[in-house]
């Protein structure tokens, strides 16, 4: 028995090693151009232009929130800072849509583990998904809300560049690392063990045969599931992997981001129960479509993979390197 409990704890770090090998350069990528966007976003700014209730600052309102790397949880409290602020319901829920689904970290860590299509395709739900959500609850909100005052000051803009700098690299490889670093091991602890107690066929065997039963599988699974956007995608390789459909896994890639428990009782308070409604039905709706459009129209086959096959390229001591970095900037 002890003997067993070696074996299984040994292929379980070997598979945690091997995603993080995957995981690590792409991720540092996606830190250190999150990082530069810091340097040049200000929040008061884009505060400035979600005020009015239409349709151009629902789209600047997906725009501003695609490449913010922000989970379902972090973008709660800059979505509750935006709609004090003045911004529109549609504004409101076009932020919370889009931003959770991706981010420049998590975009090009979908590409280098899930290759191009997906990494393509992510953005793109995200963004027609967000003006879509904004344009519906838009329609049904008969409310009002203020706008920023014209005094409003943005503060960051005066600031030395070399000043900007310090804050950009400080926010993408502390603040940023600090926010995912939790939900980032949970995905990869959950990803592990799929991959170790899952036999390879055991998804394809059972469930391939109904499309249509595992995306519904896969939207009640990832609705109240906390994992970010960075996080969800050891799990959806590993999926993939074990023969879950592309579109089943673009269905957890998209509504597990976007939504979990405690987040969805927050947006409740802040943009009340009907809105909260409205958010989870478009939430699951496009995920829904997305989900059918990509096990359609585009043909993307299993991800082959073992315990020790996840590194393709990353063979030597620069991959050791980076990902040694890697896991002293997640400890750190």
């Amino acid at each position: 028995m002890l003997n067993l409990a070696v074996n299984y704890l040994s292929l379980f770090l070997l598979e945690m090693w091997s995603l993080c090998l995957e995981m690590a350069p792409f991720l540092l990528m996606g830190m250190a151009i999150s990082g530069l966007i810091s340097m040049f976003i200000d929040s008061r700014l884009i505060l400035k232009h979600l005020g009015s209730k239409n349709f151009l600052s629902i789209i600047k309102s997906t725009v501003f929130g695609i490449p913010i790397p922000l989970c379902s949880c972090g973008v709660i409290p800059v979505a509750a800072t935006l709609r004090e602020a003045g911004a529109s319901k549609g504004s409101t829920v076009s932020f919370l849509v889009s931003t959770p689904q991706t981010g420049v970290d998590s975009i090009f860590l979908t590409y280098g583990m899930l290759g191009p299509v997906f990494a393509l395709f992510r953005p793109l739900a995200a963004f027609v998904s967000g003006i879509f959500s904004g344009l519906v609850i838009n329609s049904f909100d008969d409310g009002t809300h203020h706008h920023l005052s014209d005094t409003d000051d943005v503060s960051n803009v005066n600031k030395p560049l070399v000043k900007r700098l310090e804050l950009g690299l400080r926010y993408g490889f502390l603040s940023l690392p600090s926010d995912i670093v939790v939900p980032l091991f949970q995905g990869l602890i959950i990803a592990a063990a799929i991959a170790i107690f899952i036999p390879p066929d055991f998804i394809a065997e059972y469930f391939s045969s109904n499309s249509y039963f595992m995306l519904i599988m896969m939207l009640v699974v990832s609705l109240p599931f906390y994992v970010c956007a960075t996080a969800s995608i050891p799990i959806a390789v590993v999926l993939m992997a074990k023969g879950v459909s592309a579109g089943a896994v673009f269905v957890f890639l998209m509504a597990g981001p976007a939504t979990n428990a405690s987040s969805i009782a927050v947006i409740k308070n802040i943009l009340g129960r009907k809105t909260m409604y409205h958010f989870l039905l478009l939430t699951a709706s496009t995920a829904i479509v997305f989900g059918l459009i990509l096990d359609t129209f585009i043909t993307i086959g299993p991800l082959a993979m073992s315990s020790s096959s996840h590194v393709h390229s990353n063979d030597g001591y620069g991959s050791l390197f980076l990902t040694i970095f890697f896991l002293l900037i997640l400890i750190n």
